[in-house]
Formats: structure tokens, C-alpha cells, sequence
């Protein structure tokens, strides 16, 4: 009998259609809850509810603060805040920090020497993860305020020229630090501008310049220089617990007896 047994080729048919719903079905179940995830909008491994009660992330957005760290991994592995691209708000990204310079994105000095990382990697060129760069047993901190060299070993003083500003740079001083010849205001200095009692920094880079303060500055930014001027008072960079990193004072008197 040609073409076979119906019955038997109905059954074959059943056999094979069923091996296929199988495989979908397996498919499905390997596939599908991923794709689908209704409690996971965004996918990124954090539950919607969750995302709305506690971590206050945006829960149809993998990586809320758009700093290409997805939330879960912000929360769970670097503990930083995935809802701010810059967590410690020292002027780098939080993935900046991870990737590239490996410092602390929780903190804003990473080595604890009293420069933020970012003036390190930006201005002074120094090792944001070592608080003394050239190991001569003074920390870069010290070393940029004093004015002598944090690169090199033993310290001697820099020659800064202002920035957007022409002229020669005072040459270094002969010993390893600044004595009282080369340091302050030059003879017949003159000042720019006077301030009668305090003198209040906000802006963070700001440049104080040849000022005559009779008060105190107060320095409330990061990385402020103040350069050739006299201040009768003190300077003060740190109110309560918050301090604020990268100052720089250069040729600068200070205190009661500028002002005699």
C-alpha cells in the first residue's frame, strides 16, 4: 500500500509538532522572563518597588545618573550614588574615578593630603593616591602651600608664573625652603584692592591678588590661590566638618604684623 499507513503518519505528525512546543516552550523559559520582567522595568536587577521605596532611582532607567554605571552596580558594588554622576563632587565622574584614575569616587581626596583629586590630576600633576609623591616625608599638601616642589626630591621652591599673566618667575631660594627673603610681598609692594574686614572666597578656582584684607579670608570654594597680598587676620579654609581642599597661598603675609 503506497504512501504508508494515515494513522501512522498522523501520528508523526503529532510526534514532531509536539517536539516543536517543546522547544519553544523551553525557549520561552529560558528567554522570556528576562525580556519580559514585569517587576524590572529597566532591567538593571533592581525591583520597581524597590527602586520607588528605597534607593528613590529611576526605575524605567538602568543607569539613572546617565554616568554609564548601572544602578545595581552602583548600590551594591561601588557604593556610589546612582543618582549623581559625581558622588563626592570633587569635579571627576564617578566613572572616571573606577576606570581611569582609580582613585576614590566616595572621596574627594582620595590620599588624605589636603589636595582634591582633581587639582592633583589637574594642576599639580601629583599622585592622587599617594599623599607624599616624591617620598621626601613631606605630603604634597604641604608641599604646594609651602611652595616647594612636590615632584622632586628634596623639595625647592617653585616658579609659578600666573596664569594669563606675563614676566619671569622669582628664582628659587638658595636653601631647601622659603625664608623670610624670598618669601611676601616684594619691597614697595602697593595693593590692588583693600578690603576692610574679612574677606569671604566663594568660587571655586577663584585667584586673590595683591589684596590688602584687614580681617580675615575666609575661603568657602576648592581650589582657590591666594598671591601676593597682605592679610591681617587668618586665613580660614575649613568651617565645622567641611573643609575645603587646594588651597594655594604664595607670597602672602599674614597675620598682626603685616599690618605695622
Amino acid at each position: 500500500m503506497s504512501g504508508g499507513c494515515p494513522a501512522g503518519q498522523a501520528w508523526k505528525h503529532a510526534a514532531l509538532a509536539g517536539i516543536a512546543v517543546l522547544a519553544a516552550l523551553a525557549v520561552w523559559c529560558l528567554t522570556g522572563p528576562a525580556q519580559a520582567r514585569p517587576h524590572d522595568k529597566d532591567g538593571d536587577g533592581l525591583r520597581d518597588r524597590y527602586e520607588r521605596r528605597k534607593s528613590h532611582t529611576n526605575p524605567r532607567r538602568a543607569d539613572t545618573d546617565g554616568d554609564r554605571l548601572r544602578d545595581r552596580y552602583e548600590l551594591r558594588r561601588s557604593h556610589t550614588n546612582p543618582r549623581r554622576r559625581d558622588t563626592d563632587r570633587d569635579g571627576l565622574g564617578d566613572r572616571y574615578e573606577l576606570r581611569r584614575s582609580h582613585t576614590n569616587p566616595r572621596r574627594r581626596d582620595t590620599d588624605r593630603d589636603g589636595l582634591s583629586d582633581r587639582y592633583e590630576l589637574r594642576r599639580s600633576h601629583t599622585n592622587p593616591r599617594k599623599r607624599d609623591t616624591d617620598g621626601d616625608g613631606v605630603s604634597d599638601g604641604v608641599e604646594v602651600r609651602r611652595g616647594t616642589d612636590p615632584l622632586r626630591k628634596p623639595g625647592t621652591r617653585r616658579q609659578v608664573v600666573p596664569p594669563g599673566q606675563p614676566g619671569t618667575p622669582r628664582a628659587p631660594a638658595a636653601s631647601a625652603f622659603p625664608t623670610a627673603a624670598t618669601t611676601g610681598v616684594p619691597d614697595g609692594w602697593a595693593p590692588s584692592a583693600t578690603t576692610s574686614g574679612n574677606l569671604t572666597v566663594t568660587t571655586d578656582g577663584a585667584v586673590v591678588q595683591g589684596q590688602l584684607v584687614t580681617g580675615s579670608i575666609l575661603v568657602r570654594a576648592q581650589n582657590v590661590t591666594i598671591r601676593n597680598s597682605r592679610v591681617y587676620g587668618q586665613i580660614y579654609n575649613q568651617v565645622a566638618n567641611q573643609g575645603y581642599n587646594g588651597l594655594l597661598v604664595e607670597d602672602t603675609e599674614i597675620g598682626a604684623d603685616s599690618g605695622t
